[in-house]
C-alpha cells in the first residue's frame, strides 16, 4: 500500500496531544515532534515541519520543558526565512536542469541544502560549483576527502572562520559543519596544541549553536570480498623501518610498499601517486588472494597517462606458469588481460588521450 508516512505521524502526534494529561507526557511528546521536524524537513515537507513545530511548541509549554521550548521558539522564528529559501531553491533546480553547471543556481541549491537544511553530502558539489570563493573552496577541499587529522582541523578551520562572517541559521551551520572536521581530526593523533584547540572549539560550537555537530557520513560499507582499497591520501602513508608503506584500507592487510612512487595532492578526486615508468606500489601479500582458487575479478581505478609508450603496466600480479593478472595501457589502449599455462583472456578499451582521467574498470566473471 502506498501511504503517506509524515500525513500519518502528523496525524498520530496530534491524536496524543489531545489525549496527554500528565506533564511528563506532554514533555515527551514534545521531544518526538520536535525530531519529526527534521523528518520532514529532509522530506522537504515544510507545511509538515510547521505543524510538527507547533506542536513541540504546544507540548512543551504544557510539559514545562522549558529548555526545549526555547530552542522551538526560536526555530520557529525562522521559518519564514526557510520557506522563502525553499522557494529560491526550487527555482534554482528548474535552472539546473536546463544547465547543471550554472554557478548562481548552484550556490542558491547548495546554499539552501547545506545551509538551511543541513543536507551537506547533497549541497557540497553543489556549493564546489557555486560563484561564491568564500563556500566554494572549502566546499572543493572537501570533494578531495581529506584524510590527514591535521587536514581535517584545517577544513575545520575554514568553516569555523566562514561562520564568524555569518549570522543565524547560517553561522549556525557554518559552526556546526566545522565541528563535524573536528571530530573527525580527532580520530586520528593530533598535537598538543592543536587537540587543545579542536576540544575547545567543539564546547564552543554546542555553546553558541545549542546541539552538538554531527558525525562525518561514513563510507558505504565496501562489496562483500573487497581485498584492496588504496586511496592515496596523505594519512594512508607511513613511514616506517626506512621505507613507505601505503594502507590498504579494505582490512584485510595487504599494505603496499611504495617504491619511488611520488604522493601529489592532483588526482581526480584527492590525493594520487605520480609513476615515472620505474616507479610501483609492491603489493607482498596480494598474490595469494589473486592466484590461488580465483573464480572472478573486479579491478578498478582512476588513472591519467602524461605520455603513451608501448606497454606500460598499470597492475601486474603472478606468472605465465600459473597465472598472470594484468591491466595496460597497451598500443595507446586499456588492456586486460588474465592469461595461465594454457591460454588466456583479455579484452581492450578504447583510445587513451595523455592529460585526461579516465576510471577503469575491468571485470573477469570465470
Amino acid at each position: 500500500y502506498e501511504v503517506d508516512a509524515t500525513d500519518m505521524q502528523l496525524r498520530c502526534v496530534r491524536g496524543l496531544a489531545e489525549e496527554a494529561r500528565f506533564s511528563s507526557q506532554h514533555a515527551t511528546l514534545a521531544e518526538q515532534a520536535y525530531a519529526l521536524v527534521d523528518v520532514a524537513l529532509a522530506e522537504d515537507d515544510l507545511e509538515a515541519a510547521r505543524q510538527f513545530g507547533e506542536l513541540a511548541q504546544q507540548s512543551a509549554r504544557r510539559g514545562r520543558n522549558y529548555s526545549l521550548l526555547k530552542k522551538v521558539v526560536a526555530r520557529m522564528e525562522k521559518f519564514d526565512e526557510l520557506e522563502q529559501a525553499h522557494a529560491e531553491y526550487q527555482k534554482a533546480l528548474a535552472r539546473l536542469e536546463e544547465s547543471p553547471t550554472d554557478p548562481e543556481a548552484n550556490l542558491t541549491a547548495g546554499r539552501y541544502l547545506c545551509l538551511s537544511k543541513g543536507d551537506w553530502e547533497r549541497g557540497i558539489p553543489m556549493l564546489a560549483l557555486g560563484s561564491d570563493d568564500a563556500l566554494s573552496v572549502p566546499a572543493q577541499t572537501e570533494l578531495k576527502a581529506a584524510g590527514a587529522p591535521q587536514d581535517c582541523v584545517a577544513l575545520g578551520d575554514g568553516w569555523w572562520d566562514l561562520g564568524q562572517t555569518n549570522r543565524g541559521r547560517e553561522k549556525d551551520a557554518l559552526l556546526l559543519r566545522a565541528g563535524t572536521w573536528y571530530q573527525e581530526a580527532k580520530r586520528g593523533f593530533l598535537s598538543g596544541l592543536a587537540q587543545t584547540k579542536v576540544h575547545r572549539r567543539l564546547q564552543e560550537i554546542e555553546k553558541i549553536v545549542g546541539a552538538a555537530p554531527k558525525p562525518l557520513k561514513r563510507r558505504s560499507p565496501l562489496p562483500k570480498g573487497t581485498i584492496l582499497l588504496m586511496t592515496f591520501e596523505p594519512g594512508t602513508l607511513v613511514s616506517r623501518d626506512d621505507k613507505v608503506f601505503v594502507r590498504d584500507s579494505s582490512g584485510r592487510e595487504n599494505h603496499g610498499v611504495l617504491s619511488g612512487a611520488t604522493p601529489t595532492p592532483d588526482g581526480k578526486a584527492g590525493a594520487a601517486l605520480r609513476f615515472d615508468g620505474n616507479d610501483f606500489v609492491l603489493l607482498e601479500t596480494l598474490r595469494a588472494h589473486l592466484i590461488q582458487d580465483l573464480k572472478g575479478l573486479s579491478l578498478c581505478f582512476w588513472v591519467r597517462a602524461t605520455y603513451l609508450y608501448g606497454q606500460q603496466f598499470l597492475f601486474n600480479v603472478g606468472s605465465s606458469e600459473e597465472r598472470s593478472i594484468d591491466v595496460s595501457f597497451y598500443g595507446g589502449e586499456f588492456r586486460f588481460l588474465l592469461s595461465t599455462s594454457s591460454g588466456g583472456q583479455k579484452c581492450h578499451g578504447g583510445k587513451v588521450e595523455v592529460g585526461r582521467w579516465y576510471h577503469v574498470v575491468g571485470v573477469w566473471d570465470g
